[in-house]
């Protein structure tokens, strides 16, 4: 139960925060006015990450400006075996195991140590989970 003293002492507060000089919520906006930075008049064009220049503004009106590229063979095939992380056990219908965590990784780190100038390997998924890199050359 509280105290008849700690009661009148919280009165007290209650009563000098009424007393004090406070902006109301629909005063603000009039008071920051003149800090509220406008919006440029920059065209702005989202990011469609397949071809050409773009330009994206963000919330601290900073515009940057990039030109997308095509992504290389490498990276298709490193997505190709990424992509595999998201298979289930039977991703085959026939009781394959489910791709291995350790296996996609170590494929991925090897992938990104071949020559820009080699062929790419053909990525294959085998039944027990593990990632194969296939070449279709005669010398390999």
């Amino acid at each position: 139960m509280p105290s008849i003293v700690g009661t009148a002492a919280a009165a007290k507060i209650f009563v000098a925060l009424n007393l004090l000089q406070v902006p109301t919520v629909s005063s603000i906006p009039n008071e920051l006015g003149t800090q509220v930075r406008s919006v440029p008049k920059v065209a702005t064009k989202l990011y469609d990450g397949f071809s050409g220049v773009g330009t994206t503004s963000v919330a601290n009106d900073d515009t940057f400006h990039f030109s997308s590229r095509e992504t290389t063979s490498a990276e298709k095939l490193i997505g190709e075996i990424r992509n595999w992380a998201l298979f289930d056990a039977n991703w085959d219908g026939e009781g394959s195991m489910e791709p291995s965590d350790i296996s996609i990784r170590e494929a991925v780190s090897f992938a990104r140590l071949i020559n820009s100038e080699a062929q790419e390997p053909e990525p294959m998924l085998l039944a027990s989970g593990n990632v194969a890199l296939f070449w279709h050359n005669e010398e390999l």
